[in-house]
């Protein structure tokens, strides 16, 4: 796997966190049968190109479509992002496809987040019943970090996006996926010995699924 690919991930999912006034018009938003949001929306549209960051400060309740392509490491990311600007709740819906290598055929994986205003939850289709979990507070920390392997989330992503009236039944967090707890897993990480930086090997080694970890280690545990 690309290094860095599954922190970045998260991350980026993370860090996709609005809070501010929210719309006050009625409009009804269903979920279909495979659990993806079909949303009712005002039919205003604008497209921008902004940081994580700069989309924070618009304090709107919003459907964005994103893109985010990532050439350093060779991967693309897209989706739709559902978020309530009374509070920091969100739901992130979408797709990350790595490039093919010498060593590895190219891989698309879909992910899911959902914030409770409270927690962000994320998993991805290499294993629907394991996740990760992390504190909004300590997203936002960890994310504004300086170094060069969380840096990379203050690039401008394009979003396309439409006022959205607010359907809560979308942060509903599954209970059927076991969550591990990011916080108490960065706790168990020692920074490399030259300082500064994320240790992701010891990231990878907390990953509980088998088949991810072993990808993880692959390209990041020397």
């Amino acid at each position: 796997m690309k290094k860095s690919f599954y922190i970045s991930l998260l991350l980026f999912i993370f860090a996709l966190t609005l809070s501010g006034c929210g719309s006050k018009k009625t409009a009804e938003n269903k979920v279909d049968s495979s659990g993806n949001v079909v949303a009712t929306e005002n039919s205003d549209e604008e497209e921008f190109t902004a940081s994580a960051f700069e989309m924070m400060g618009r304090g709107r309740s919003l459907h964005c479509t994103f893109s985010y392509e990532d050439e350093k490491e060779g991967a693309k990311q897209s989706g739709d992002f559902y978020v309530d600007g009374r509070s920091k709740k969100f739901r992130s819906e979408g797709e990350s496809t790595t490039k093919a290598t010498k060593d590895e055929p190219a891989m698309t994986i879909k992910m899911k987040s959902i914030s409770d205003g409270v927690y962000a939850y994320s998993w991805t289709s290499l294993n629907e019943k394991t996740g990760f979990k992390m504190k909004l507070d300590q997203a936002v920390a960890t994310s504004t970090d300086k170094n060069k392997e969380t840096q990379d989330i203050n690039q401008a992503v394009k979003f396309r996006c439409r006022p959205w009236t607010v359907d809560n039944s979308l942060f509903v967090v599954p209970s059927d996926i076991n969550f591990t707890d990011m916080d108490e897993m960065m706790k168990k990480i020692t920074a490399p010995a030259q300082g500064g930086g994320i240790d992701l090997c010891a990231i990878c080694n907390q990953i509980p699924d088998a088949t991810q970890k072993g990808a993880c280690q692959k390209t990041n545990c020397k």
